[in-house]
């Protein structure tokens, strides 16, 4: 099977807007039926956020309150629209991040 590296470029993007992209492919034959749709946002990822903040006074020896300021969406469409936020915890001891806090339908 033969493999393919396509690329174009459109003058025609709104930053923040979310587009919908299908192709479809020809031969001496004709067309073929069109790809299914994909759609992808032309925008930067959000900011940084501000480092969680710990709250000791609803904390205890077993849990730990923490709490964070909502991200600035940027620019405005909704291809920047904020849609979640993952917390991540190391174990304590410099170890690896694991998931602690997940919203996002996105799994980056």
């Amino acid at each position: 099977m033969m493999s393919h590296t396509l690329e174009t470029t459109t003058d025609s993007i709104v930053s923040g807007d979310i587009f919908g992209f299908k192709w479809r492919c020809f031969n001496l034959r004709g067309y073929s039926e069109f790809s299914e749709t994909f759609f992808a946002a032309a925008s930067d990822p959000p900011a940084a956020p501000l480092a969680p903040t710990i709250t000791y006074q609803w904390s205890s020896s077993t849990s730990i309150f923490v709490s964070w300021s909502q991200v600035s969406d940027g620019v405005a469409g909704p291809g920047s629209i904020i849609r979640g936020y993952k917390l991540y915890m190391d174990d304590g001891l410099g170890g690896p991040f694991t998931v602690l806090y997940d919203t996002s339908p996105l799994s980056p």
